[in-house]
């Protein structure tokens, strides 16, 4: 078995690759791995990502083939070692790095191989000596200014860190998502890998959490440094006091026997590093449950006070749950570990007073931490308050009408678009959200009774469905959602109980009916037709217009479609190369739900995620592709950068209008050129 790659069945992969002896068809990964098309896909891509930090040659596919791996890539990880490394990183940069990036892994470097000299450091960066003591001055400067207790200093033998053992640890774990994704992480991502994936499987099914994959991506190449760490002289604690739970202390002693380390101050440690990872705690051993749970209690009534609602009568688990998130987060800010949220911003914004009052409502978790709490952590606990609100009459509805969730990961604004024609189309439901994913997820679903989400999700309870359709619904997607709420007694049957036959009569006795036939077929027509397929006239958005428009003739599979679609703005400094990397990742993860039918994708993702500026460009395909390989065919990519959440409304609303309009889309289908192309668009004023 190959020991090589830090991606999930990325080892397995490579194996079946390299006992191949040629090429292997697609079929034939589907069954030894039992994994679908489009994660082995996905998988070969973060593989191929790899295995270039390395270089070494990237997987290869040939049509009609299948996937192989060049002889000297095989030689070259058959001959990885998997015992612990030597501690050293003696893996020489090449790639020229901006200056921050730079300066936190020679900190590392320091930090792990306790000593180096001003030539090794500028040889293992290809940087000149001037310019490792500058970055050396400016990571002293940045220690403290950030009041770290580290810091660089000369010794007879080099260049090493002072500071307390915990305290590099500290550094070392807080930064571990940057630092182990570098080239200097590679000696520790093969060491005891599986090992500690295993043991981290174990310890769910002893305590009952599940894992995220924030916290695996977190855990498992730092316990893996950790226990390389550990192989030092003198880097063991000497005492270390922690409130752990008992479970994941037993567990972290058995993990450190395997490893022929007996001391109790690092077993302690290893359960608190457990403990301070935001998961789902339901070990009821926890001595620091008991201590919490009044706490819990304490701020979801100053929340209550503050936002004039009742929500323990309305979500009997909210203290519980808050309880259960506060032993982490207790963890965190007493031992001073930095967490760092990637929704800060977006929750700040989209829950402001709800962000408000929880920054209010947790002085007694203050006062009981004596720690000022971060922003990052409060944005963890509002999704707990905002998550339960919906079923709260904050906007004077009826806390008793049954509810429709709607779910959308988008956060552009197009979850707005999807909430808003549903209320539309459906004036008598009770529609809430948009949430979140994460929110959903934490989300009491009483008075909830269907689930409308733009994305996968799995359903928490067997009585409430989960719909998931585009955020641009075709007239087919209404016709759907109608029979649900159908189904679920939301709504009325839109299939009149008027019939025909007694419309004919009424009419009779009234009037004179010169053609009873075609009347009849036009009573019919109109009764079936439901209200969703109306017809509306197209209105040109007169603020945002298409730029760089494209037609490809050439044929592309859907990753290289949508890098083809996305280059004018790339080239144009709208979006970075992270934006296209996002949009990709989304696509893998939740599937192609950025199809919004009639062969259209509607390319985007998050300002934050790489926008620069606002703008959207049309790339129409003369061959469709495949998109994900989900069977959605798609020839026309509308790439979109938004900078806010409704910058770029009216224009999503006007091409829904389009999109919607089968002569438009039969007229895209039957062109043969750009010019043809470009005139159409102009023609609808898109552009």
């Amino acid at each position: 078995m190959i020991r090589f790659s830090n991606i999930k069945h990325g080892d397995a992969l490579l194996s079946a690759l390299a006992s191949a002896g040629g090429f292997l068809p697609l079929s034939s990964l589907e069954s030894q791995l039992k994994l679908s098309r489009r994660s082995i896909y996905y998988i070969i891509k973060r593989v191929n990502t790899e295995l270039r930090t390395r270089d070494l040659f990237e997987i290869s596919n040939v049509h009609g083939a299948g996937y192989a791996l060049d002889q000297s890539t095989i030689t070259a990880l058959e001959t990885e070692d998997d015992r612990y490394p030597s501690v050293t990183t003696t893996i020489k940069i090449r790639n020229k790095l901006d200056a921050p990036y730079r300066r936190a892994l020679i900190l590392f470097v320091l930090i792990t191989d306790r000593i180096a000299s001003l030539n090794s450091l500028a040889d293992q960066f290809s940087i000149s000596k001037n310019t490792v003591i500058n970055d050396l001055k400016s990571i002293n400067d940045h220690l403290a200014q950030t009041n770290q207790p580290l810091s660089v200093v000369n010794t007879a033998k080099g260049k090493t860190i002072q500071g307390a053992e915990y305290d590099q640890r500290r550094w070392v774990f807080e930064n571990n998502h940057v630092l182990f994704k570098s080239a200097l992480g590679e000696p520790y991502q093969t060491a005891k890998r599986e090992f500690v994936i295993q043991q981290l499987n174990l310890l769910e099914k002893i305590t009952g959490n599940s894992f995220t994959d924030e916290s695996t991506q977190a855990l498992i190449p730092f316990i893996q440094w950790y226990l390389t760490r550990l192989s030092l002289p003198n880097t063991h604690l000497k005492g270390f006091n922690d409130l752990g739970s008992s479970l994941t202390l037993t567990w972290a002693q058995s993990l450190l026997r395997d490893c022929h380390i007996d001391n109790q101050a690092e077993c302690r440690y290893l359960s608190f590093i457990i403990n301070t990872q935001p998961l789902t705690h339901v070990d009821v051993d926890n001595p620091l449950l008991t201590t919490l749970e009044p706490i819990a209690k304490k701020i979801v009534r100053n929340f209550e006070g503050l936002a004039r609602v009742n929500l323990l009568s309305n979500n009997s688990k909210i203290v519980s749950d808050l309880a259960q998130h506060l032993v982490t987060t207790y963890y965190r800010v007493a031992y001073n570990i930095n967490y760092k949220n990637p929704l800060l911003g977006q929750i700040r914004s989209m829950y402001q007073q709800t962000f408000s009052f929880t920054k209010v409502s947790i002085q007694p978790f203050i006062k009981f931490t004596n720690h000022e709490i971060s922003d990052d952590e409060v944005s963890l606990i509002t999704t707990y308050f905002s998550g339960a609100l919906y079923n709260v009459d904050l906007l004077n509805r009826n806390q008793h009408t049954p509810s429709v969730m709607v779910v959308c990961s988008s956060g552009i604004g197009t979850s707005r678009l999807l909430l808003s024609n549903l209320s539309s189309h459906f004036p008598s439901v009770n529609f809430i959200g948009p949430f979140s994913t994460f929110q959903y997820e934490n989300s009491d679903l009483s008075d909830v009774k269907l689930v409308i989400s733009s994305v996968n999700v799995p359903a928490k309870n067997a009585d409430i469905p989960v719909l998931v359709v585009p955020v641009i619904p075709t007239p087919d997607d209404w016709q759907t959602i109608a029979d649900s709420l159908e189904r679920n007694k939301i709504i009325g049957s839109s299939k009149s109980t008027i019939t025909i036959d007694s419309l004919m009569d009424i009419i009779a006795s009234y009037a004179r009916i010169e053609d009873p036939n075609g009347l009849q077929q036009a009573l019919s027509e109109y009764i079936n037709q439901t209200n969703f397929q109306k017809a509306t006239p197209l209105t040109p958005s007169t603020e945002l217009k298409a730029r760089n428009n494209q037609f490809v003739s050439d044929h592309h599979d859907w990753l290289s479609a949508i890098h083809t679609s996305l280059s004018p703005l790339i080239k144009k400094d709208i979006i970075t190369q992270q934006y296209e990397d996002t949009i990709i990742n989304l696509t893998e993860a939740h599937g192609p739900y950025m199809a919004i039918g009639n062969g259209v994708m509607l390319a985007h993702a998050k300002p934050n995620e790489g926008v620069n500026g606002l703008g959207v460009n049309f790339t129409l395909f003369k061959h469709p592709f495949n998109l994900a390989e989900s069977g959605k065919l798609i020839n026309l990519v509308i790439g979109l950068a938004p900078i806010d959440q409704h910058s770029h409304f009216e224009f999503l609303e006007t091409l829904l209008k389009f999109i919607q309009n089968k002569d438009w889309i039969n007229q895209l289908k039957v062109i043969s050129s750009e010019e043809e192309f470009l005139q159409l668009l102009m023609d609808s004023k898109l552009a």
